[in-house]
């Protein structure tokens, strides 16, 4: 083999090696940039992936929560009627009267308009039937019932009240309106009364019938005269 075909073997070997180097410099050096480049990425995408689906999360909590709060609990509708209903003070729609008592308040009304009518002056039985015809009245309907006795009865038939009126047992309300009406009717009728009921001190009325009676002067009157006044002569 001549020196030629040397050189030109060693200098083909030669540019093989380099050839061969510089593929794998340049292997080196891409290789590492293919493999870092996705890294980036990934990491990014992982991180918004988590993100995304803890944003998710948090706004499906959120909306469970919300829907919750917004839901009343299971029952809580009916439990809330049921405590309105057995609430104390809590409105109660009023019962209709009982047949007796309408037809009570039907017989006082017939028996008012019959009394009204009468022109002779009533007697002690009379006005004992008109107490005990008042008190078959249903308590809730009697100050009405009364209301309609006063607004009809005359002076001459008003002696028929004595004996609710005397009666210091009696309902204060119902003592006060009889008593009230009778101040606003003719001397000759309330002055006696007063006088009737002057004689008990233990008479609700007592200090107010005292009174007036004072300022009207018949009340020195009264102890200046050894038997007093009765009322109306034909109820004691």
């Amino acid at each position: 083999m001549n020196k030629k075909s040397v050189l030109g073997f060693g200098a083909a070997a030669a540019l093989l090696v380099i050839a061969i180097l510089t593929v794998l410099s340049l292997t080196s050096r891409t290789q590492p940039a293919a493999l870092e480049t996705p890294q980036p990425a990934a990491a990014g995408a992982a991180q918004t992936a988590a993100a995304g689906g803890a944003k998710s999360a948090a706004g499906a909590a959120g909306k469970t929560v919300a829907a919750k709060a917004a839901r009343p609990a299971k029952g809580a509708a009916a439990t809330s009627s049921r405590n309105a209903a057995s609430t104390p003070g809590a409105a109660v729609p009023a019962e209709p009267p009982s047949e007796v008592r309408v037809q009570a308040v039907k017989v006082w009304e017939a028996f008012i308009d019959e009394v009204a009518e009468r022109t002779a002056k009533p007697t002690a039985e009379q006005a004992l039937e008109f107490k005990e015809s008042f008190h078959k009245l249903d308590p809730a309907d009697q100050m009405e019932g009364l209301q309609t006795a006063l607004n009809l009865l005359p002076d001459e038939q008003f002696p028929l009240l004595y004996p609710i009126l005397f009666d210091k047992k009696e309902n204060r309300d119902v003592l006060d309106d009889i008593f009230s009406d009778a101040l606003n009717r003719d001397e000759d009728l309330k002055v006696p009364i007063m006088k009737e009921i002057y004689k008990d001190r233990e008479h609700p009325l007592f200090a107010e019938a005292s009174r007036i009676l004072d300022v009207t002067g018949e009340l020195d009157e009264m102890n200046t005269t050894d038997k007093p006044q009765a009322v109306d002569g034909n109820i004691p």
